[in-house]
């Protein structure tokens, strides 16, 4: 999953809560498309503590995919084949997990 992990001296995210959690940056994931083809998403950070895994919508700009989020289900898409797919739950969008993070 990770190509390489570099740690950051005393760097932390906020959560929802308002507490801490230390960040391990990550160089590079990679995410397993539909057709199983890799797209590789860098310089995306890593928090062990954290509950759940989240993507950033900058993040996948940069890698020029499209988000489209309708009626609870979001869609991510890179040159028109679908990437992700994923459901409302509990505030937040839950990838489906036939395709690996």
């Amino acid at each position: 999953m990770f190509d390489s992990l570099i740690a950051k001296e005393e760097e932390t995210v906020k959560m929802m809560d308002g507490s801490a959690c230390e960040v391990i940056d990550i160089v590079t994931i990679k995410i397993t498309e539909r057709d199983e083809t890799v797209l590789a998403l860098e310089a995306v950070q890593y928090v062990p503590e954290a509950p759940h895994n989240l993507i950033s919508i900058g993040v996948l700009d940069e890698e020029r995919c499209r988000i489209q989020v309708q009626q609870g289900i979001v869609t991510i898409t890179k040159e028109d084949r679908i990437i992700q797919e994923g459901e409302k739950c509990e505030g937040l969008y839950k990838l489906k997990k036939r395709h690996s993070v």
